[in-house]
């Protein structure tokens, strides 16, 4: 159990890089990033004067090396988060197994003949004395 809104963006993430996965969604969505990348590099190379010294392709391919250089940051973060996420959840899986293992030996000891015994026998001797302690002298 954690946050549902949480779970919800992981299934939509999840969805997103599915879609992308096929070979046509790849080359389209590579084929976006390139176009962008060159109406990048084209508004910079107005912006600067004429490139202040870049000709229009260099600063175009800087700017498509730029935007794959982000995707794929935001790639490696997307998995380290899944990863992270993953390995949370196996600690939290882990930590229930100890608690209940812990409870079961718990439980197991508690259950031993001769301490239920001792304990049944403790109650006996209080009950049949009236249910007081005996006062011992010292």
């Amino acid at each position: 159990g954690g946050d549902p809104n949480a779970q919800l963006a992981f299934d939509e993430v999840k969805k997103a890089k599915t879609l992308l996965l096929g070979d046509a969604g790849r080359a389209r969505h590579a084929k976006l990033l390139v176009e962008e990348g060159m109406k990048q590099g084209e508004a910079k190379f107005r912006k600067q004067g004429r490139g202040n010294g870049k000709t229009l392709e260099e600063l175009q391919e800087i700017e498509v090396m730029r935007i794959f250089a982000q995707v794929e940051q935001k790639r490696r973060e997307v998995e380290d988060r899944e990863r992270k996420f993953e390995q949370r959840t196996q600690q939290q899986e882990d930590a229930q197994d100890a608690k209940e293992r812990h409870a079961r030996q718990f439980d197991k000891s508690w259950r031993k003949e001769e301490r239920v015994d001792k304990r049944v026998g403790n109650w006996r001797d209080f009950a049949s004395s009236g249910g007081t302690k005996k006062k011992q002298k010292h």
